[in-house]
């Protein structure tokens, strides 16, 4: 049997009409008046992924930081300075 998706089996109007009652408000701005952008920050899991995404931002802040001091104060040269900051944009390049 060949697997059809669900979307593919909604042939008459009353079905699409019955489905997209459910979500249709979210998408039709005439019909949600009252939208608030700030509606998300209701949600636990996302402020909890938030605050983990800011910190994990500014760790990696402080650890490029910290490297570039670390290299400047064991080297007093301003190209291994330099060296170690493209080596660390090149890495999280690779990474992401």
């Amino acid at each position: 049997m060949i697997y059809e998706p669900r979307w593919t089996t909604i042939n008459s109007p009353e079905e699409q009409k019955k489905i997209f009652s459910k979500v249709g408000p979210m998408f039709n701005q005439k019909e949600n008046k009252k939208h608030n952008p700030y509606a998300v920050w209701q949600s636990r899991e996302y402020r909890l992924f938030s605050v983990g995404w800011l910190a994990l931002v500014m760790a990696g802040q402080i650890e490029a930081i910290a490297v570039g001091i670390n290299v400047y104060v064991r080297t007093a040269d301003p190209l291994a300075l330099a060296a170690s900051v493209v080596a660390g944009l090149t890495a999280r390049h690779q990474a992401g």
